[in-house]
């Protein structure tokens, strides 16, 4: 039989690619994830925490900024000082899919692996770098919103 991932004896698939949230992740977006963190962990509603949020979503989205960039004006959008270190914590708080992690795992040797996401550049650096995606995900592309 086959191999599922060959189209045919002349042309073979060389790389898989990845979505991020919702399929590398259990949680569907990163940035209700975020914010409800931030939420807790500050003791802030979280509708205060989302519109101080999302007033810099599009500018993190295209990378016109960073989430450093925009954090003192978040801060006093919520009307609280917060230590920034929450913020990368909000990023590592995720649940990785370990059945897709070990997929990952088992076609790494024979496969480019890479991950296609339209999450924010410092968010996602910030967990492949910090995580065991590291090793597999060399090639990655983040892909902003456009309108």
């Amino acid at each position: 039989m086959k191999n599922s991932l060959h189209m045919n004896n002349q042309q073979m698939i060389k790389g898989l690619f990845f979505d991020f949230d919702g399929v590398i992740t259990i949680e569907s977006q990163g940035s209700p994830t975020i914010i409800s963190y931030i939420s807790q962990e500050a003791n802030i509603p979280y509708e205060t925490v989302e519109k101080a949020y999302y007033k810099h979503n599009d500018d993190l989205l295209y990378g016109n900024i960073t989430h450093r960039d925009m954090w003192e004006d978040f801060c006093t959008d919520v009307g609280k000082h917060i230590d920034y270190q929450v913020l990368d914590k909000a990023f590592m708080n995720i649940t990785i899919d370990e059945k897709i992690v070990d997929y990952i795992k088992d076609k790494h040797n024979n496969y480019l692996i890479g991950m296609i996401t339209d999450n924010k550049a410092d968010r996602i650096n910030t967990i492949v770098n910090n995580t065991l995606l590291k090793e597999f995900f060399r090639h990655y592309r983040n892909f902003g919103r456009r309108s």
